[in-house]
């Protein structure tokens, strides 16, 4: 039997509680890190802009910088695996975020490697990029 979806649903679940506890050993667990990434969407000058930032970057700036939440869960919409090592997620963030995630299997585990989220609000924040980007 392919225990495959159960897998990758493990690893999606690590990411969402992860970063909600702040716990960055089960975002490292879920990640590929240190080669993972999110894409983040936010306005600049009354336009969408779309930032390509590490993984760990994104943990030092802004998970761990978030404020507790009371309500937590992953509500996978979608889930596509393809030659057996590449997949693709849709989830329910909390109905915070939707997130859409891309895994693939690095030595035999399911690791989140790319990372993209919209706030079901509709809403594009308005991120300060420059202190987000600066180490």
């Amino acid at each position: 039997m392919n225990d495959d979806p159960e897998k990758i649903a493990a690893a999606v679940n690590q990411y969402v509680f992860g970063a909600a506890r702040k716990d960055y050993e089960a975002i490292s667990e879920a990640f590929d890190v240190p080669n993972a990434q999110m894409k983040l969407i936010s306005q600049k000058e009354c336009r969408e802009i779309v930032v390509t930032i590490p993984i760990e970057l994104v943990w030092k700036k802004i998970w761990s910088t978030l404020p507790d939440r009371k309500q937590i869960f992953a509500d996978i919409l979608s889930l596509d695996i393809r030659l057996e090592k590449m997949a693709t997620v849709i989830v329910n963030n909390s109905d915070i975020f939707l997130d859409l995630l891309t895994l693939y299997k690095v030595n035999g585990q399911w690791k989140i490697v790319d990372k993209l989220s919209r706030p079901l609000s509709g809403e594009t924040p308005v991120l300060d990029l420059d202190d987000i980007l600066s180490n």
